[in-house]
C-alpha cells in the first residue's frame, strides 16, 4: 500500500474517532446539563411532594393565620370627598395612576402610605378607610383572650402540592393585612384608644407566630423580620406612653398584655430545635424526587462529598447545647465556621445557575475544575445572629414595661438579685438567653432610667474593632 494511501487512511480513522469522541461527549455533556438542571429544579421545590404543608391540619394549629391571611382589605368603591391638592390626591397622582384597588402593589402603596408623614394624612380619607375595615378590629380584639400556639417543640405536619398553592396565594394578601394590623395600633395610640393599642400589638405578633411557623419549625420559619416592626411599636406603647399609669384599669390592661407577651416569649419555637428539624429535611432532601435526579445527587456527593456535613455537624453540637444558652451555640458556629471557611461550592454555585446553555456550561466547567471532596459551608450563623436578636430585644422590650409598672406602684426601680415577687412575675423576660443569667440592671445618674443589658453583641464595627452589647434605657413612667 503506498504511503499517501496510509496517510489518508490514518487522517479518515482519525476523523472519524474524533466524531464519535465529539459525539459521545455532545450526548453526555447534554445529558450532564439536562440532569443537573433538572436536579436544580428538584432542589427549588418544583418537583416532588413538598411544596407546603397540609391545609386542614394547618388550620386547625393556626385559626388566626387563616382568618387574617383570608381577609380583604376594603377600598371605597366610589369616591371619597377629598380636598383638591390633599395629600391623598397628590399622593396618587405621584404614584400609580393607571392602577385599580385590585392591583396589589396598588393596594400595598395605599396602605403603606395612610397615615404617614408627608403621605396621605388627610382624616376624611383616613376615617373612611378604617371605618370600612372594621372587621379588622372586631378579629384584633376577639382573637387578644387566645392562647398562643406552643412552636416551641417539634410539630409534624404533612406536605401537599394543594397547600403550597394555598399558602401562596394568602401570602400577599398576608402581608397586606398584616401591616393593617401594624397601622392600626399606630392609630389607636395616636387616638388615644390605648386599650386598641395594646389589643393591636398581641395580634401583630401573633399573626406573625402563625404565619412564620407553618409546619415543622425549621430555619426557614423562625425567623420573623416581622417582629422588628413590632419591637418599634412596642416601645411607642410600653416605654414612651405614660397614660397607662394614670388610670387603674389601663394599668391592668398595661399588665395583662406584658403577660400576653411573656406567653409568647414562651411558645416562640427554640432555635436548637429548629436546627435540628432543618438537619432532618435536608437528610430527606431528596424524598419525591425522580430517580434520574437523585442518582445525579448522589453521583456529585461521590466526587465531592456530601455538601450538608458542615450544619450537620453544626446542628448535633447545638442540640446537645440545648437550653444552655446562646453563647454556647455562638462558640460551636464559630468553630465549625474556623473548621469549613467558605469556599465556592458545587451546591452554591448550582443555586445560582441559570437555566440556559451558557449558565450550564460555565457550571460544568467549574465542577470539573474544583477540587473534589469540598462541602457546602453553608452554617446558619446568619440565622442565629437573627434568632438571638429578636428573641432578646423580645424579653427586654417585656421586661421594661414591666419595670415600668413596677416603678409606678412602688416609685423605684426593681432589683433582680432581691424583688423575687418582680422577678418571678417576669418570668422569661428577666433571663438574658445570651448568658442564661437574669439580664444585668444599672440606674442612670443622668435621667433616672434603668438600663437593662445582655451578653449579646448587636454591633460590631471591623473599622474600629469594637461592638456593643444588647441593651435597653426604660425611661420612669412620669
Amino acid at each position: 500500500m503506498s504511503k499517501p494511501k496510509n496517510i489518508k487512511k490514518i487522517i479518515t480513522n482519525f476523523l472519524a474517532a474524533s466524531a464519535f469522541v465529539l459525539f459521545a461527549f455532545s450526548i453526555l455533556f447534554i445529558t450532564i446539563a439536562y440532569n443537573v438542571s433538572s436536579m436544580k429544579a428538584a432542589m427549588n421545590g418544583v418537583d416532588g411532594d413538598n411544596a407546603g404543608p397540609d391545609i386542614e391540619k394547618l388550620r386547625a394549629l393556626y385559626p388566626d393565620y387563616f382568618t387574617l391571611a383570608s381577609m380583604e382589605i376594603k377600598f371605597p368603591s366610589s369616591k371619597i370627598p377629598i380636598i383638591p391638592g390633599s395629600t391623598f390626591e397628590a399622593y396618587l397622582s405621584k404614584t400609580y395612576q393607571t392602577r385599580g384597588v385590585e392591583d396589589w402593589g396598588y393596594r400595598y402603596t395605599i396602605i403603606s402610605a395612610v397615615g404617614e408623614f408627608n403621605k396621605i394624612t388627610d382624616e376624611t380619607y383616613i376615617s373612611s378607610f378604617y371605618d370600612m375595615n372594621r372587621s379588622f378590629l372586631k378579629e384584633i380584639i376577639s382573637s387578644y383572650e387566645k392562647p398562643f400556639f406552643d412552636g416551641s417543640s417539634q410539630v409534624q405536619v404533612l406536605s401537599n402540592s394543594a397547600a403550597g398553592k394555598f399558602y401562596e396565594r394568602n401570602w400577599l394578601t398576608g402581608i397586606i393585612n398584616n401591616m393593617m394590623i401594624l397601622k392600626t395600633a399606630y392609630r389607636a395610640l395616636q387616638k388615644k384608644d390605648l386599650d386598641l393599642a395594646l389589643k393591636s400589638d398581641i395580634a401583630y405578633l401573633r399573626f406573625t407566630s402563625a404565619a412564620g411557623i407553618l409546619g415543622n419549625p425549621c430555619l426557614s420559619n423562625v425567623l420573623n423580620y416581622d417582629i422588628y416592626n413590632e419591637n418599634k411599636l412596642a416601645h411607642e406603647i410600653y416605654l414612651n406612653e405614660n397614660a397607662y399609669f394614670n388610670d387603674a384599669g389601663l394599668k391592668d390592661k398595661f399588665r395583662a398584655a406584658l403577660l400576653k407577651r411573656l406567653e409568647f416569649i414562651k411558645t416562640r419555637p427554640d432555635f436548637a430545635t429548629a436546627v435540628k428539624n432543618t438537619a432532618a429535611q435536608f437528610k430527606n432532601l431528596t424524598a419525591g424526587w425522580k430517580l434520574k435526579d437523585r442518582a445525579t445527587y448522589y453521583a456529585l456527593n461521590l466526587w465531592y462529598g456530601d455538601p450538608n456535613t458542615p450544619f450537620m455537624e453544626a446542628a448535633d453540637m447545638i442540640y446537645s447545647k440545648k437550653g444552655e444558652g446562646y453563647s454556647e451555640y455562638e462558640k460551636i458556629l464559630y468553630e465549625v465556621r474556623l473548621k469549613y471557611p467558605v469556599k465556592r461550592s458545587f451546591t452554591r454555585e448550582l443555586a445560582y445557575t441559570g437555566d440556559d446553555i451558557f449558565s450550564m456550561i460555565k457550571f460544568i466547567k467549574f465542577a470539573i475544575n474544583t477540587h473534589p471532596l469540598e462541602p457546602n459551608t453553608y452554617i446558619p450563623i446568619y440565622e442565629f445572629n437573627h434568632y438571638a436578636s429578636i428573641d432578646t430585644k423580645l424579653r427586654l422590650t417585656t421586661l421594661g414595661g414591666l419595670a415600668r409598672l413596677f416603678y409606678a406602684e412602688n416609685k423605684r426601680w426593681p432589683d433582680l438579685d432581691k424583688d423575687e415577687g418582680f422577678v418571678k412575675q417576669a418570668g422569661i423576660a428577666a433571663i438574658d438567653g445570651y448568658t442564661n443569667k437574669k439580664f444585668t440592671a444599672a440606674e442612670s445618674k443622668e435621667d433616672g432610667s434603668i438600663i437593662f443589658e445582655s451578653g449579646l453583641k448587636d454591633w460590631y464595627d471591623p473599622h474600629k474593632k469594637t461592638s456593643v452589647y444588647v441593651k435597653l434605657a426604660v425611661p420612669k413612667p412620669f
